[in-house]
């Protein structure tokens, strides 16, 4: 039987993610194979591509007794000297589907100061945000710091006005509330209640002038449910991808077979050169090539972006 270009593309991404991540996609909850690009990007997404970094400590941290920290050390040192950090996140970050809100929302990661052979361990975190090849690190707690994001981001605009976060200057978004530690946290750890903040942080600078961020910093959420199935809430950067490629796909699969009268078709994916490569098979084999898309975010180039 012959695989439509599609369902090709599910094929690749399952091999992918073995090969990338050394997990059998086949083994997720509810999975079919055209939910495996999702979970590359899912995977992708919450990860900090590795590379040296720059660390910018807030006044708060460099006034504190972390430098004296053995572990905070190291860690500092790994994100220094481009080290793969990854392992000293949460837990979770091996879980596809599970929901970072304070990532998604704030664009603020927490990492662990130490890690096992499963990831970060311990109750030691620090906050920041990675810019470019920089890391700045805004505050360090525990776990309980997860849910104060109004306070993270009044010290990230202390330390760095205008340099961490997108701003807007709405009247309405001027006049919202602060962000509500209770709220945040019912936000982030209910599933009825999970979604991206409707009124943004705001508050005002040292020099007098306000500020109010506009909301998503990372990524707004969005609910997937693929062929019925129900795959609980995403990054809608993620979602986005999927059905941007998926739609180039098709259409390479029915442009082919108007032209060619044949569904027997074989996909090749070259991200070196961004195209998609199809040979066409007929009693005399002919290979065409597709570029990928220039101006929208696919699933291929995901651990690009």
């Amino acid at each position: 039987m012959n695989k439509s270009l599609t369902e090709q593309w599910f094929d690749w991404f399952e091999e992918r993610i073995l090969s990338e991540f050394g997990m059998d996609v086949k083994k997720v909850a509810q999975y079919q194979p055209d939910v495996s690009p999702l979970v590359y990007c899912c995977l992708h997404h919450k990860r900090v591509p590795v590379q040296k970094r720059e660390v910018i400590l807030s006044k708060k941290i460099q006034d504190g007794e972390w430098q004296k920290n053995k572990d905070w050390l190291n860690l500092k040192k790994a994100i220094e000297d481009g080290l793969d950090i990854n392992l000293y996140m949460s837990k979770s970050l091996k879980n596809w589907n599970s929901i970072d809100y304070l990532l998604y929302t704030l664009d603020i990661r927490h990492l662990h100061f130490r890690k096992n052979k499963d990831g970060g361990i311990g109750n030691e975190l620090v906050f920041g945000v990675f810019v470019d090849e920089k890391f700045y690190a805004i505050d360090i707690g525990t776990h309980h710091n997860i849910y104060k994001a109004q306070e993270m981001v009044s010290i990230a605009e202390k330390n760095w006005p205008t340099e961490l976060f997108r701003y807007t200057q709405s009247i309405q978004a001027r006049n919202t509330a602060r962000i509500d530690d209770k709220e945040f946290k019912r936000f982030a750890n209910d599933d009825r209640y999970q979604f991206n903040l409707i009124a943004p942080a705001h508050g005002e600078r040292e020099d007098g002038s306000s500020y109010a961020l506009s909301n998503n910093q990372n990524s707004a959420i969005a609910s997937c449910v693929l062929n019925g199935i129900d795959y609980g809430k995403l990054p809608l950067r993620a979602w986005c991808a999927y059905d941007n490629e998926i739609r180039k796909i098709e259409q390479i699969q029915k442009h082919l077979r108007e032209l060619h009268g044949t569904d027997k078709l074989i996909l090749r994916i070259d991200k070196k050169r961004k195209k998609y490569v199809v040979t066409v098979c007929k009693q005399r084999q002919v290979q065409k090539e597709f570029g990928f898309s220039k101006k929208e975010i696919i699933c291929s180039l995901y651990d690009s972006y």
